[in-house]
């Protein structure tokens, strides 16, 4: 009689279950569903209706539902499937803790920490993957699960060179000054002697930066002053966004306590155009007298800008006292 000899199975010979067990779901799609939905919160939250939404705010909701997919990923994979995937809370909280600071955060903190965030971002993939090769056994590791962690190592190579760039580009100094006109500051420059003084206004979203190329041409004939408005180059933000009422104001008030001599030449470029005009309205050229005579242009074009003689000479200041004169003109395409 021969003895059989029973060995246990090495795991080798070991049978790997086809699927999830009894009442479980099979952990790709709980994957792929985390990671999507993940995607569609960091789409849809910067779009909340809050009072004030600036990059700051939007940076940190999408890292908010970038963290909510990973958070997910990891409850519903331990809950509902045999591969339980811990280890994407770690990501979760990274991307948490991230929103958190660039939202509170002052921003020397928030710049400071551009030098961390990078690498710190890429140790964290790599440890990601290293924990996902051992405890998701998927085919959506390798088609989805590690294209994502490849675009975060992507994101975070640049960020780093952002921060190097920044870091050792030439500093740009402010020209001019900051003059405090009630609830914040604008930035004024004045150049030139003779007069009138010309005001010109940057069209919508631009900034005095916009005017570089006028300005130093008028001021060889009259003194120029462009500004910025609230929110835009040097100045500070306003608490909401001005209407064109509350930039005539302001550009009234910056006037004003700069100690501006008049007489005046409002030049507005675009939608310039319209706050000037509205300057012009306020009436406080009679009311205050506090100029012989107030000037505006309105240039708009898309398709080139005037020859300066030519709209120089159009800015002539009307010889009646208090008086107020608007032209409004398209800039011929082809000019220079």
């Amino acid at each position: 009689m021969r003895l059989r000899r029973k060995t246990a199975p090495t795991s080798g010979d070991q049978d790997v279950p086809a699927g999830p067990g009894p009442g479980r779901s099979h952990v790709g799609g709980v994957v792929a569903g985390s990671l999507a939905a993940g995607f569609v919160a960091a789409v849809i939250l910067p779009f909340l209706p809050v009072g004030t939404v600036d990059v700051d705010f939007a940076t940190a909701m999408v890292l908010f539902g970038f963290a909510l997919g990973w958070a997910l990923m990891a409850v519903l994979s331990t809950r509902f499937t045999d591969q339980p995937q811990r280890w994407a809370v770690a990501p979760a909280i990274f991307m948490a803790l991230s929103g958190a600071l660039v939202l509170l955060a002052p921003d020397a903190m928030v710049d400071a920490l551009g030098w961390v965030w990078p690498p710190a971002l890429v140790v964290l993939v790599v440890w990601a993957w290293t924990r996902a090769r051992r405890a998701l056994h998927s085919r959506t590791r390798v088609w989805l699960l590690n294209p994502v962690l490849v675009i975060l190592v992507i994101f975070a190579l640049g960020g780093a060179y952002e921060t190097i760039r920044q870091s050792t580009e030439p500093g740009v100094v402010m020209r001019g000054q900051l003059v405090d006109v009630g609830p914040y500051r604008l930035h004024l420059e004045c150049t030139g002697s003779r007069g009138p003084t010309v005001i010109l206004e940057p069209g919508g979203g631009g900034s005095a930066a916009s005017m570089g190329l006028i300005a130093p041409a008028v001021a060889r004939d009259s003194r120029v002053c462009v500004y910025d408005r609230a929110g835009r180059g040097w100045s500070d933000p306003a608490a909401s966004p001005p209407d064109g009422a509350q930039i005539a104001t302001d550009l009234h008030n910056l006037l004003d306590r700069a100690h501006v001599p008049g007489p005046y030449v409002l030049a507005g470029h675009s939608f310039g155009g319209l706050y000037v005009r509205t300057y012009a309205a306020k009436g406080w050229i009679a009311a205050q007298n506090e100029m012989a005579t107030l000037s505006t242009a309105f240039i708009a074009s898309s398709r080139g800008r005037p020859t300066l003689p030519s709209w120089k000479t159009q800015l002539t200041p009307p010889r009646s006292p208090a008086r107020s004169t608007t032209w409004s003109y398209p800039c011929r395409p082809g000019n220079p």
